[in-house]
C-alpha cells in the first residue's frame, strides 16, 4: 500500500499484490511492479536554494518521496507489516539548504531525534514557516527536514540518516538519502548576446 511521505499517516492506495512460492531457506527472490505515479500520492515538495538554470548541472530529482506498507499472511494463519519510507534530496555544499516536506498523523505529540547523520552535513526540523520545530511536535504536525553539506563535502557523496518519529510508544524511522550535486549558479559568457545577435544578421 502507499502512503505520503512522513509517519502515522493513512494509506493512500494499493500499489500491487502478490503470492509468495515456496523458497529454500536462506534463498531469495525479487518482486517488480510497474506503477504509474498518477497512481501513488503526490511526492514529497522539495525546495532548493539554487535557481532553475542549475538543473542542468545537477541533474533532474526525479526520485518518488513517500511510503509503502507492506502487509503479508501465511496460509497456515498469521502475518506480518512493516514500513519503508523512501526519500531522496540533492543537495549542492556549500551553497545553502535544501528541504523536503514531511508529514504526521499522530493524533498525540511527537517526539523526534536525527540518526546517523553523517560527518560534514547538517540537518534540522523546521516548521511550515521554517523556523526550527518544537519538541515534542504538536498534534498532526507538519513542516519540512532541511539539509546541508559544507564546501568540503565532495560532488557525488550520499549521506543516509533517519528521522525517528515516537507517537505513544511507537517510534517510526523515515529514511532519507541526501546525495551532494554541482548546483551552483550557471555562468554566462559575457558574450552571448553578441553570439545571438550574430545569428540574425
Amino acid at each position: 500500500m502507499s502512503q505520503a511521505y512522513g509517519a502515522f499517516v493513512p494509506v493512500i492506495g494499493t500499489i500491487g499484490t502478490f503470492d509468495v512460492p515456496p523458497i529454500e531457506p536462506e534463498s531469495f527472490f525479487d518482486i517488480f511492479f510497474e506503477v504509474p505515479l498518477a497512481s501513488l500520492p503526490p511526492s514529497a515538495i522539495k525546495t532548493t536554494p539554487w535557481d532553475k538554470s542549475a538543473a542542468a548541472v545537477c541533474g533532474p530529482d526525479d526520485h518518488w518521496d513517500g511510503n509503502v506498507d507492506i502487509i503479508w499472511t501465511f496460509g497456515g494463519g498469521g502475518g506480518g507489516h512493516v514500513n519503508a519510507h523512501f526519500g531522496h534530496l540533492l543537495v549542492c555544499p556549500g551553497f545553502g539548504s535544501s528541504n523536503i516536506h514531511v508529514v504526521t498523523g499522530c493524533p498525540g505529540f511527537v517526539a523526534w531525534a536525527f540518526q546517523g547523520v553523517c560527518a560534514g552535513w547538517t540537518v534540522s526540523l523546521l516548521n511550515e514557516d521554517r523556523t526550527p520545530a518544537p519538541q515534542p511536535l504538536p498534534p498532526g504536525w507538519t513542516g519540512w527536514i532541511s539539509v546541508s553539506a559544507n564546501a568540503a563535502i565532495p560532488i557525488g557523496a550520499i549521506c543516509c540518516f533517519t528521522l525517528n518519529l515516537t507517537c505513544n510508544n511507537v517510534t517510526v524511522p523515515v529514511n532519507l538519502c541526501a546525495e551532494a550535486c554541482e548546483c551552483g549558479p550557471v555562468p554566462v559568457e559575457p558574450s552571448t548576446w553578441g553570439s545571438v545577435k550574430s545569428l540574425y544578421n
